[in-house]
């Protein structure tokens, strides 16, 4: 289980990897790119790219690290694409209830399937936070109905941000929300993310009192450019609970 750069977790952890490409915001897929790498470097478990795999050697990792840490589940892909297995699953959720020091976090694409299959499961998990990505409006709202149907600790990361959010589309949502990430895209081909999409998703959060990650601007405005509301990098798995 490796430590990593991601501003808003220590570790990520992939007993699960591989995915399809689903919306608009897959197009410049990290993680897709990762897995080409690592499978090019003979890096054990890329053997297949980015084809869904299960890494049950991988499984125990957080259970043999006793300082507790934000732990971010399938950096490498969807916990909750169709093809990974029930079982897959259920296995993953026994070690996050019995690492129970630890804070686990879980972002989808997919929480039409994490509520229909799993959500009696996932209300067992204290120490886990389910989050939606959304890269627009349309698609927050698609996939904000099933989240916030699921008994959990419950986030949105509008990453790659690639149009404008109605705040009244948070507004709607406030009691099911508790933190929110901002952040462009980056790498080849970003597209560009704007400063006003940003400040109405920083004002609506002040306002509700969700709290507020910007991660970075991405594009070709540069990932180190300094946002106005950095300051504001503060996520509900920070909190003593």
């Amino acid at each position: 289980m490796a430590r990593t750069k991601i501003e808003w977790a220590d570790r990520v952890w992939n007993p699960v990897s591989g995915c399809e490409p689903v919306s608009e915001g897959c197009e410049h897929c990290y993680a897709m790119r990762w897995a080409e790498r690592l499978r090019a470097m003979g890096v054990s478990g890329y053997e297949r790219g980015f084809e869904i795999a299960y890494h049950p050697e991988r499984l125990e990792e957080p259970l043999r690290i006793k300082k507790p840490q934000v732990i971010f589940v399938g950096s490498m892909g969807d916990l909750f694409h169709a093809r990974v297995r029930r079982e897959w699953v259920q296995d993953i959720f026994a070690v996050m209830r019995n690492a129970s020091w630890h804070r686990f976090i879980i972002l989808t694409k997919r929480p039409a399937r994490a509520r229909w299959e799993f959500a009696e499961e996932i209300a067992t998990i204290p120490n886990l936070w389910v989050g939606i990505t959304a890269e627009n409006e349309a698609l927050f709202w698609l996939r904000m109905i099933h989240l916030a149907n699921i008994p959990t600790r419950r986030f949105v990361s509008f990453e790659p941000l690639l149009r404008a959010i109605d705040p009244n589309a948070i507004r709607y949502f406030k009691e099911m929300i508790e933190g929110v990430i901002v952040g462009g895209e980056t790498g080849a081909g970003a597209r560009n993310m704007k400063e006003k999409w940003v400040d109405d998703i920083r004002g609506v959060c002040e306002e509700l009192g969700i709290r507020f990650f910007f991660k970075q601007w991405g594009g070709r405005r540069g990932r180190d450019r300094i946002y106005q509301g950095k300051e504001w990098n503060d996520l509900p798995w920070n909190m003593e609970n």
